[in-house]
């Protein structure tokens, strides 16, 4: 019995040295998670990129998806699914050009990988919408992007799963019933803001006039 314990436990051992040795670059990974999955995965060119597993990393059909999804964006590759239920390999600065799956957050279930995808967030405070947009860009990954629909309380992120989770924590921390006060800052700003503009598109008079409008402007506004 002992035997045979050893015997299948060398055996098992074995095979996933071998399918560790098979994973050495991005190419046989992809191959090896394809046959794990038995999902087909395409790409324009032959893929760049080494890769290197710790010897007690082991690349199974439960952990494959999220295996692949992390090393293609370590070497600036990412996956969209195509119409067939396969995937896609592109160059990640050119996610943009792709249709990625798109989600509504709170709704939907988004993965939480590193593939790219696109989600709607429905604020509370339509108010804020302007100011989240402006202020997460720092926040984005390399190749995200978060868009200010001019429907008010509606903002889109594109930006890997991972990421669009993180960013979303941040929104639900801010995205607050507003009080009567913050109302009445937020129209006393939008008007501040209109007027503002106004006085930029004129096309005529001394910009002398313009200057003096926009200093009263703001005198009567703080």
């Amino acid at each position: 019995m002992k035997l045979i314990l050893i015997f299948a436990l060398t055996t098992i051992s074995t095979t996933s040295m071998a399918k560790a040795k098979l994973c050495t670059n991005l190419d046989s990974c992809v191959q090896l998670v394809s046959k794990l999955t038995n999902k087909n995965y395409l790409s324009k060119k032959k893929l760049k990129g080494e890769v290197n597993l710790s010897s007690n990393f082991k690349i199974t059909k439960l952990n494959a998806n999220d295996f692949i999804s992390e090393t293609l964006s370590l070497h600036g590759y990412t996956r969209v699914p195509s119409t067939s239920g396969d995937w896609t390999i592109i160059n990640a600065r050119d996610v943009r050009y792709e249709p990625t799956p798109q989600y509504i957050y709170g709704k939907d279930v988004i993965p939480k990988n590193h593939d790219h995808a696109m989600a709607t967030f429905k604020l509370i405070n339509p108010k804020i919408s302007r100011e989240i947009a402006r202020n997460f860009r720092p926040f984005m990954s390399r190749y995200g992007r978060i868009i200010d629909l001019k429907t008010p309380g509606i903002i889109i992120i594109s930006d890997t799963g991972k990421n669009i989770h993180r960013l979303g924590k941040l929104v639900t921390l801010l995205d607050k019933k507003p009080t009567r006060d913050e109302n009445k800052e937020y129209e006393k700003s939008e008007e501040r803001r209109n007027k503002l503009k106004m006085i930029k598109a004129k096309n005529c008079g001394d910009i002398s006039d313009d200057l003096a409008e926009i200093k009263a402007l703001l005198l009567k506004n703080n």
